[in-house]
């Protein structure tokens, strides 16, 4: 990864709705400790399958980002 980079994620397959917010909350924190460090000045987009999976990743977004 190098700062600019543009990444494309794609969640299609995935079915999140199973997920509890503590089980997002501890992938995020997950995220934040391993792999934002490897993103920073890349722009991410992030393709997801429907609302559920749409809403728990702007939720692990939003706990990783803080």
């Amino acid at each position: 990864f190098r700062p600019g980079a543009r990444i494309l994620i794609d969640h299609r397959h995935l079915d999140w709705r199973q997920m509890s917010a503590d089980d997002i909350r501890l992938r995020a924190e997950r995220m934040a400790a391993e792999e934002a460090p490897y993103l920073a000045g890349c722009r991410v987009a992030i393709v997801a399958r429907g609302p559920a999976e749409f809403g728990a990743m702007r939720m692990m977004l939003t706990y990783a980002i803080r």
